[in-house]
């Protein structure tokens, strides 16, 4: 907490009169003379001087020399209390600050600093208490309200803090930065219907502002109301058509959900009214690009891709719309093109290696992502996508260092993660991947493709099957025609000796992933177990042929 000290310092003249300043005393038989109360101001001025030179310790030997001419002065004493402060003598401070707050009880500065100083001797409830204090004489000043809402945080005043922050609403006049403070406050404690009220009468007050839709859009965000949150940032969108966060906002839960129809008829309205905004443009195309409406997200891009300050985004998402036609050569020129404007432009560099990639250009895919990382050294995006095409390649070890080091640089990166799994898996590492599976599933507990390769790893290795079977079957229940979430249900209740059910999920993932030798193989085991051995023979075969390399299939069709 950084409370400052207060410079209370005027003109000398004002210093002369500071001894005066004090509430008249009343008079009583050894009343000191005029000559005492000279030689009081006298001795006070000369400390005043020295404080100007920043000579606290000698400064205070002149405001004692006044104390003992004029030992009731609240000025003298509160000179005193305060040098005391800035020497870090706080308790020496507070005996004198409280000294002179007797003979004048509403100082506003006296306050200030015997609130300063508990708070320095870490006394924070005596701190919190001057404070408030501070806010009966001056119930406007922002940096007493700060450092109040502080000390309440610190001490756990939950309902005093929320008092405050009230209080500091209507003194406002509902200004935006108190709405968003206490709305804040209202969150954290989950109170979530005062947090709408609030919300609502911000709108109710300030109805031509954004503000106040955005915060209930961000609410029902949190109560996992995704059609009231989505009516309440278009709300906000109606009233400024160019406000980015509510933008945002509605872009990341349309694509979060999957929503792409829900996101081209959002921004679809949006583009309708206002045709100029560059990221509605390029959010629409996307959209259109998802649901593989390829001529409606290329007209939509058309006029950026003449215009030199968007060209760069336009092509980004033209190469996108092309590879996803498998237009691969034409998607090629985009991002090569992209890669030529801007080296800087990670965004060229990495889809033109994923382009490589789709088509196992692997070597190619290689020579951009070093070229790439030439000109962005520490891109973890880029590295997490370098690692993982030398794995493509059998390159686990060089795959591995890359990979961790992608790690390192951003340990949410959910690419990264998945690569670095299989990695581990491939090279045996199984404590590091049991690690990396865990503490990723904290952060994202519900992600399908780590719940699959963590239960697929556990699985393998014939351990935790029950726990391995809840999470790939929660992964297979986001995404049901996922043909390797399907093999993995069946490989576990294979290793469970269900044969039967693990028939079944099996035929069904080779109805979804009719090449790939590893889903073959399992059928062929299955078969074997349930003692079909012409079966088992005709899929270990299919496999074979699909990989000649694999030594372990070879061996089991020779045990026929």
């Amino acid at each position: 907490m950084n409370i400052r000290l207060w410079m209370t310092w005027a003109l000398i003249g004002l210093f002369f009169g500071g001894c005066a300043s004090s509430p008249p005393l009343k008079k009583k038989p050894s009343e000191m003379s005029d000559a005492n109360k000279k030689k009081a101001a006298n001795y006070y001025l000369s400390g005043a001087l020295y404080d100007f030179q920043d000579q606290y310790e000698r400064a205070l030997l002149e405001y004692f020399q006044a104390l003992v001419y004029d030992s009731t002065s609240a000025q003298i004493l509160k000179a005193i209390g305060r040098n005391f402060l800035r020497t870090r003598r706080f308790e020496s401070a507070i005996e004198y600050l409280k000294k002179s707050l007797h003979h004048n009880p509403n100082d506003k500065e006296t306050v200030y600093y015997l609130a300063e100083a508990y708070f320095n001797n870490r006394d924070l409830v005596a701190s919190a208490r001057y404070f408030e204090k501070y806010m009966q004489i001056d119930p406007y000043n922002k940096a007493v309200q700060n450092n109040l809402a502080y000390l309440y945080t610190q001490l756990g005043e939950t309902e005093k803090l929320i008092q405050l922050r009230e209080r500091q609403l209507e003194l406002s006049g509902f200004s935006e930065e108190a709405v968003i403070q206490l709305y804040r406050l209202y969150l954290k404690l989950e109170r979530y219907e005062q947090a709408e009220l609030l919300a609502k009468r911000f709108i109710e007050k300030r109805p031509q502002l954004p503000d106040g839709w955005l915060l209930l859009g961000n609410l029902y965000e949190l109560k996992k109301d995704t059609a009231a949150a989505i009516q309440s940032y278009q709300h906000a969108l109606r009233l400024n058509t160019d406000n980015k966060q509510a933008i945002l906002q509605l872009y990341r839960i349309h694509r979060s959900n999957g929503d792409w129809q829900g996101m081209v008829q959002t921004f679809g309205q949006i583009f309708r009214i206002d045709s100029t905004n560059v990221q509605v443009r390029l959010i629409l195309s996307e959209g259109y690009l998802f649901l593989k409406q390829y001529d409606h997200a290329k007209r939509i891009l058309r006029p950026l891709i003449r215009d030199q300050q968007n060209r760069e985004q336009a092509l980004e998402m033209l190469g996108r719309i092309a590879s996803d036609e498998k237009n691969f050569e034409e998607a090629e020129t985009y991002f090569k093109e992209l890669t030529q404007i801007n080296p800087k432009n990670k965004f060229g560099w990495f889809y033109l290696a994923l382009l490589y990639n789709q088509q196992r250009h692997f070597q190619e895919s290689l020579r951009v992502l070093q070229t790439a990382l030439e000109n962005l050294h520490n891109d973890a995006d880029l590295l997490g996508l370098y690692g993982s095409t030398l794995s493509q390649l059998n390159r686990d070890r060089e795959a591995l260092d890359i990979l961790e080091r992608a790690n390192r640089l951003d340990p949410k990166n959910l690419n990264t993660i998945v690569s670095l799994g299989i990695i581990y898996d491939r090279l045996k590492m199984f404590q590091k991947s049991d690690s990396l599976y865990e503490a990723a599933l904290k952060i994202y507990p519900d992600y399908p493709l780590l719940l699959n390769n963590y239960s697929y790893s556990l699985c393998e290795r014939e351990i935790q099957l029950e726990r391995a079977l809840k999470m790939a079957m929660r992964a297979l229940e986001q995404e049901p025609e996922n043909g390797a979430f399907l093999d993995t249900v069946g490989w576990i209740y294979y290793k469970m000796g269900d044969y039967q059910t693990a028939l079944k999920y099996i035929q069904k993932a080779i109805e979804l992933r009719e090449d790939s030798p590893v889903v073959i193989e399992h059928l062929g085991d299955i078969y074997y177990k349930l003692g079909n051995t012409e079966e088992a023979r005709k899929y270990w075969q299919k496999a074979f042929e699909k990989d000649p390399s694999n030594q372990q299939l070879k061996e089991k069709l020779q045990s026929l």
